[in-house]
């Protein structure tokens, strides 16, 4: 049964790997991070949060994004 329980949260996981150009080659940044939301969350507005605070932190707006993934954090096993 699904329930709307606002206290209820899922945490996911977001690896990027960004690349661009400075004066000497080619520099390449992979992040890592993860949120918890206890509603809906597009990818959209998750990956501009992203690239928001990476740009506050040194990676170029216009970097390009070599990979994204944004997955639930929690990793399960077989059943018993």
């Amino acid at each position: 049964m699904a329930t709307n329980d606002p206290t209820l949260s899922t945490r996911y996981f977001w690896p990027v790997t960004f690349q661009w150009p400075v004066h000497n080659g080619i520099k390449t940044a992979t992040v890592v991070g993860a949120f918890n939301t206890s509603g809906p969350v597009s990818r959209t507005e998750t990956f501009a949060r992203i690239r928001q605070g990476l740009v506050k932190n040194g990676v170029p707006q216009d970097a390009d994004v070599l990979f994204l993934t944004i997955e639930p954090d929690l990793v399960t096993g077989p059943a018993a």
